[in-house]
């Protein structure tokens, strides 16, 4: 049931009768006139006492854009509500300490645009409460909990089996800028699973520690520029941690002394964090590491001297300092025996790649690789990728000065390719392309004139080619060089358009 711009919200609902509706699902929009949920119950009250029931039945209740909305009666008569939304409700301060005696069904709770919010309860979240997604609230300063009354909303160190704490799994809040903390009491409830923080430029602090958070699985801190710290005491007691995720947490500069147990986690995102300085030495002892991204960290310097997990399967590395790059290529890449997956990007140095002083060799588990983003490279270099038996996909991004690939022979296992933005780039290596090439895409390399003399493969499927336009003049159909090597493949786009299309070919001569 939808109550949409009642404009005499308590007149009309004396004059209807929806109250013989047995009503599930409730939203009230647009109603300015609503003041407080108490004007529903005394007008059912006043009105037809068993009325009651058809609110008592309602399991999900959206309250939208109802702008003179202050408050929630203390007497919360909702008593089978599951879910509540609440949505661009301005005047609203607060909800309603009864929530956690009457509403024992509540189970998810969303607030967003709520601009006068300055705290969810001062008490205890309703202890039935699993997620919780607050979004977008200006003046919201915690979350629950006050200086004055215990908070038994978080974990009670006292009294550990107090059967009143909160049951929490899901806690997501995003575009808070006044939120400094997420309790007074410096805890999370004991029960959570999934953190995710999002655009919080005043958070200070997320827990004084984690010494009882034993379920969490996942955390997501995002654009919190003030945060010092997301791990301060308790990390390794977070024996299920699954996932970490760091996104431009300008003052973070360190990730705490502790590390966690190394049963479960396998996925760790750090980027754009300015301060950070290390990787701390617990890193290396990570076994069930897979993923690993580290992108936009200037200030890091090092890393633990056993290196990276071995255990990883794929690794991402952009933006590092020449310290660090080097730190990582000296220590050696071949020992990731399990990596499939591997991208470095913004090597602001060097010359060659694979590192030719530092006799650098990929492992040979390695699926995909992405070269992005290398300013000065000049050559790439065949011995590198020779024992590369098992890669599929190849991306070379971003080398202006790099002109020619002579002797890549890249391997017989390769699938797809991609060159894009390598500006002086003229010809391809003399070698040829691998005959199990599918796909081969060449994006923003206006100095390329011709495909390798052998021709393309005939295994080719696939041919994109985009702002070059030496190479697109010489790809016309039956009258370039290069239409011969192209013309057996099946699907060919110069600049986003089909060549095989009659009407894209009459449009391109017209």
């Amino acid at each position: 049931m939808t109550l949409e711009d009642i404009s005499e919200f308590g007149n009309w609902l004396r004059q209807q009768n929806f109250l013989k509706v047995e009503c599930l699902k409730l939203k009230i929009t647009g109603c300015e006139q609503l003041i407080n949920l108490r004007q529903l119950n005394e007008t059912f009250l006043e009105r037809q006492p068993q009325g009651l029931q058809s609110f008592i039945s309602i399991t999900e209740l959206r309250i939208e854009n109802c702008s003179n909305l202050i408050s929630f009666p203390d007497v919360c008569f909702l008593i089978n509500l599951s879910t509540l939304e609440i949505i661009n409700c301005d005047a609203l301060t607060s909800l309603s300490k009864g929530m956690n005696d009457k509403n024992a069904c509540l189970g998810s709770l969303k607030m967003e645009d709520c601009n006068s919010l300055t705290f969810i309860v001062r008490g205890k979240l309703p202890s039935s409460l699993k997620k919780l997604h607050i979004e977008n609230c200006e003046k919201l300063e915690y979350l629950w909990g006050d200086n004055e009354e215990s908070c038994t909303s978080v974990v009670d160190e006292e009294n550990p089996n107090n059967t009143n704490t909160s049951l929490l799994e899901y806690l997501n809040v995003k575009k808070c800028p006044s939120l400094k903390c997420l309790s007074y009491s410096g805890h999370l409830p004991q029960t959570l699973r999934t953190l995710s923080l999002d655009f919080l430029p005043d958070l200070e602090s997320i827990a004084e520690s984690y010494h009882n958070n034993k379920s969490l699985e996942e955390i997501s801190v995002r654009h919190c520029k003030n945060l010092k710290s997301v791990f301060l005491q308790g990390l390794h007691n977070l024996s299920l941690l699954r996932k970490i995720e760091i996104y431009e947490c300008e003052s973070i500069d360190c990730l705490g002394e502790e590390g966690p147990p190394n049963t479960y986690l396998s996925e760790v995102a750090i980027v754009c964090c300015e301060k950070l300085k290390a990787l701390p030495n617990w890193f290396h002892g990570l076994n069930s590491l897979k993923s690993l991204t580290l992108t936009a960290c200037p200030s890091m310097t090092s890393f633990s001297a056993e290196g990276f997990p071995t255990s990883l399967t794929s690794l991402s590395v952009e933006g590092l300092n020449v310290k660090m790059y080097k730190a990582v290529l000296e220590w050696g890449l071949h020992n990731l025996t399990s990596l499939t997956s591997l991208e470095i990007l913004g090597h602001p140095e060097a010359e060659s790649f694979p590192h030719q002083e530092l006799e650098m060799t990929f492992p040979p588990s390695l699926t995909h690789l992405n070269i992005w983003n290398f300013p000065n490279l000049k050559c790439l270099m065949g011995e590198g990728f020779r024992n590369l038996n098992s890669l599929e996909t190849l991306k070379i991004n971003g080398s202006p000065i790099l002109t020619s690939f002579p002797d890549l022979a890249l391997p017989s296992s390769l699938k797809s390719l991609s060159i894009s933005s390598c500006l002086n780039l003229k010809s391809f290596s003399k070698v040829g392309l691998p005959s199990s090439l599918l796909k081969l895409g060449i994006w923003f390399c206006p100095e390329v004139r011709s495909f390798p003399e052998q021709g393309l493969p005939s295994s080719l499927l696939e041919l994109f080619i985009y702002e070059c336009p030496k190479l697109k003049e010489e790809c016309k159909r039956d009258k370039g060089n290069e239409w011969s090597k192209i013309s057996h493949i099946p699907c060919v786009r110069i600049d986003c358009r089909y060549i095989y299309d009659p009407e894209e070919e009459s449009e391109e001569e017209e």
